[in-house]
């Protein structure tokens, strides 16, 4: 297998136009026609690279080989024996970026990019990448094509019990200490974030906007509470907005917008206050920092997750549903987050929910969520080939 500048060449053979043809003459128009016959050329390409690595596949089990599938759907999938479906995506020589089609963002263990010649002779592997954000991915951003073979051994690799870190047991004060600590599935020690403030940049635990307010005057806090009240009104119903009361102090209304209201995103920045001028208070949820020090391709990373009790207008305990938030900092001087980095939500059986990616000079990222008790995700952060995981429950 010819190899050029770090990619791989895979020659197409004349049985495989035929394939591609063939399945392209079944199309109702030329356009659809053209996307099938290098959606084809890309998956024979990719599954007679896999087979020189001596890696199984199950071409006919695919959605690209299914004529329906074919027909209403954007599909290149090709399963990997043991692993998953691996999306196939062709791209042109002159190509900057590669257009994920919102059919192929789900069920997928990753994705590998193929360059076709405008002869289709031949295919080039581009390189491979485990998840696509924005439905479109930067050529230049691609990991090599032995990222593929790592990533498909650690799905084929059986997997351990995982702990989960009991994120109700935090807010019942459970503090873990000593030989009692909770160890996170990484091996480290969550820790209370107050052992935490002061030692990280600007704006970490500090938060740009509100780290003013504790020396503010009384009545710039009045109006940064006023305007999460009124804040409550943009896409909410009336009924479920919180009156601002009028003979409570600051943080007696801060409390009241996190127990009552229904906008989430006003419940997170009454929290935030109360993190800066209160940070003890109950109503604020509570914290924890784990360090993963250099354990993510060798850059200082810190993991915050907080959580909030549920608003007190549900009707159950097992039907309240918490608010949690998992945010990422730098440790670096510089104070920003290396770019591509990637933090996503799994759900209980692996499936990919949320996800978000660093930007250049990025000093945070984050994602919020919501879930019931018992209720189990994982965190997953990503950059380069490495990645860490770690598993919650509610």
């Amino acid at each position: 297998m010819p190899t050029r500048s770090s990619t791989t060449v895979v020659p197409i053979a004349a049985v495989d136009r035929q394939t591609a043809l063939r399945f392209a003459q079944q199309q109702p128009t030329r356009e659809k026609a053209t996307q099938v016959y290098r959606n084809t050329l890309a998956v024979l390409a990719a599954k007679h690279c896999l087979d020189l690595l001596e890696i199984p596949t199950d071409l006919e089990a695919s959605d690209c080989w299914n004529p329906f599938s074919r027909l209403v759907a954007d599909v290149a999938d090709l399963p990997v024996i043991g692993s998953g479906s691996l999306e196939c995506r062709p791209v042109s020589p002159e190509a900057q970026h590669c257009d994920v089609p919102p059919e192929a963002l789900e069920n997928r263990i990753g994705y590998l990019v193929v360059q076709l010649d405008p002869s289709c002779q031949e295919a080039t592997m581009l390189g491979f990448a485990s998840s696509a954000i924005g439905e479109s991915l930067a050529l230049k951003q691609l990991h090599p094509l032995e990222a593929l073979l790592i990533h498909l051994e650690a799905l084929s690799t059986p997997q351990t019990v995982t702990p989960f870190v009991q994120l109700s047991q935090w807010l019942h004060k459970v503090v873990e200490t000593g030989k009692e600590a909770h160890h996170s599935h990484s091996g480290l020690v969550w820790q209370t974030v107050d052992t935490w403030l002061g030692r990280l940049p600007e704006p970490a635990f500090a938060f740009r906007s509100f780290q003013d307010i504790a020396l503010a005057k009384p009545e710039r806090l009045q109006q940064i509470v006023e305007q999460l009240y009124a804040s409550q009104r943009l896409g909410h119903l009336q009924s479920d907005t919180v009156p601002l009361p009028s003979d409570v102090d600051f943080k007696a209304a801060l409390v009241q917008l996190i127990r009552t209201t229904a906008d989430e995103e006003v419940r997170w920045k009454a929290a935030e206050i109360l993190w800066t001028i209160d940070p003890g208070n109950p109503a604020s949820g509570m914290r924890r920092v784990l360090d993963l020090g250099l354990l993510l391709a060798q850059q200082p990373i810190v993991l915050m997750v907080a959580i909030l009790q549920p608003d007190v207008n549900t009707t159950s305990a097992l039907e309240s549903r918490f608010s949690i938030l998992a945010r990422v900092y730098p440790l670096a001087e510089e104070g920003y987050l290396p770019p591509a980095l990637q933090l996503a939500v799994l759900g209980e059986d692996g499936s990919l929910g949320l996800e978000t990616q660093s930007r250049e000079r990025d000093n945070y990222i984050q994602l919020k969520l919501r879930g019931t008790l018992g209720e189990q995700f994982s965190l997953r952060l990503c950059l380069a080939n490495e990645v860490i995981t770690e598993s919650f429950a509610i």
